[in-house]
């Protein structure tokens, strides 16, 4: 036996490859074929997945950017002028709070089992709405706004 014989069974030299059988020859082409197509799959849901939550993360800061400055320029503008600042904070928390205001404005009598509590409640409303307007009409109007818009029925969460 030489070393340079093809047919050799020598334990440190690996068969060459035009001695195998065409049959093996295929099946590891489809298997590595096979696993190419897996790790192209994988590349591209990571990559589906990663733009997916990065697109709903960019969504979603932005939606806060916009309502941080809202809120900014609603509180220097009611410095200066009260109704139109006011409004836009009121646009800005009627939007937020929209269904928990028409969830209290629906259970109305079960807010008045204390007696002592609502009338301080309703006064302390009434001396807010007398001092900033804006607020409340602004809160009112989106929420009204968004009750119409989403529906008539009911809002998800009931006290």
């Amino acid at each position: 036996m030489s070393i340079n014989d093809p047919n050799s069974q020598n334990p440190k030299v690996p068969p060459s490859p035009l001695n195998q059988d065409p049959l093996k020859k295929e099946k590891r082409e489809e298997k590595k074929d096979a696993f190419e197509e897996k790790v192209r799959e994988n590349l591209q849901d990571a990559r589906d997945s990663k733009s997916s939550a990065l697109n709903d993360y960019t969504n979603y800061t932005v939606h806060q950017i916009i309502t941080y400055i809202l809120l900014v320029l609603g509180l220097i503008l009611f410095i200066f002028n009260n109704l139109i600042g006011g409004l836009i904070i009121g646009i800005v928390v009627g939007y937020y709070y929209s269904n928990d205001i028409i969830v209290y404005l629906r259970n109305f009598r079960y807010l008045t089992s204390d007696h002592l509590r609502f009338v301080t409640l309703i006064f302390l409303l009434i001396a807010l709405f007398i001092a900033a307007p804006g607020i409340f009409v602004g809160a009112a109007i989106v929420a009204a706004f968004r009750q119409v818009i989403e529906g008539n029925g009911k809002p998800k969460d009931e006290i």
